[in-house]
């Protein structure tokens, strides 16, 4: 269809025509996507989970996968929902908005007010969807989310004179018994207390990393040294 020849009425009505139809697209995605998930039929293919076959065969980013995945999941949960987006009542758009505060804690209170969000959402647009399931989820979940532990991983970036510098956090349990470790070593920490300046093997105070952009290189013959610099190396750990 030539869109120029159209009409601006006509040109409406086509984007209207248009949306339906990708909506009704996206809505059998969904039920298909829910059943192939379920019998995990992705494993055949050698695929980690869901979301990696998703991404890699139907040309998405992993987190449009990880949505769609997460929408088929909580859609096929809720019978009701699941008729309202067979039936196109209730679009897509917003069926991902209600699927979006949904959690382990809020599953079953989710399924039991199905009705009442999926009758309020048909008559609201997508942000006003989106404003009253934060309120509900306040409502359902007013003990809110556990405190998740900061992850644990220390950050080594080796600098051309051959000095390493560190960033990085550790956990509760973690921090204080590296910091016991490092205060028992008082020729690598630079003192007894351990806050003295960590020093190189030719006892040369290291100079300060910039905190942001590129370390300036030492007037090398080249312009540069030698060998570049190792790519800076993330390592994780557990508590010791």
């Amino acid at each position: 269809m030539d869109s120029a020849g159209l009409t601006e009425l006509q040109l409406a009505d086509a984007l209207r025509e248009a949306s339906l139809a990708v909506d009704r697209a996206e809505a059998h995605r969904l039920a298909v996507a829910a059943e192939w998930d379920r019998r995990q039929v992705w494993a055949g293919d050698g695929a980690y989970n869901g979301r990696c076959w998703l991404a890699a065969e139907c040309t998405l980013s992993r987190a449009e996968a990880a949505a769609t995945l997460r929408t088929a999941r909580v859609v096929a949960s809720a019978p009701v929902v699941a008729e309202a987006v067979a039936d196109g009542s209730l679009p897509v758009a917003k069926a991902e908005v209600l699927a979006s505060v949904v959690t382990a804690r809020t599953a079953e209170k989710f399924v039991e007010d199905q009705q009442v969000l999926v009758d309020e959402a048909r008559r609201l647009s997508v942000d006003e969807v989106a404003k009253m399931v934060r309120w509900w989820q306040r409502l359902a979940d007013q003990d809110g989310a556990e405190p998740v532990e900061p992850e644990q991983q220390l950050r080594m970036t080796q600098a051309s004179d051959g000095t390493l510098h560190i960033r990085g956090v550790l956990g509760a349990e973690g921090g204080p018994r590296s910091a016991r470790c490092w205060k028992a070593s008082p020729t690598s920490c630079g003192g007894p207390s351990g806050r003295g300046p960590v020093t190189s093997g030719n006892g040369r105070r290291s100079a300060p990393a910039p905190a942001f952009g590129p370390r300036p290189w030492p007037r090398w013959p080249g312009g540069r040294p030698p060998l570049m610099p190792t790519a800076p190396a993330r390592v994780h750990f557990s508590a010791w």
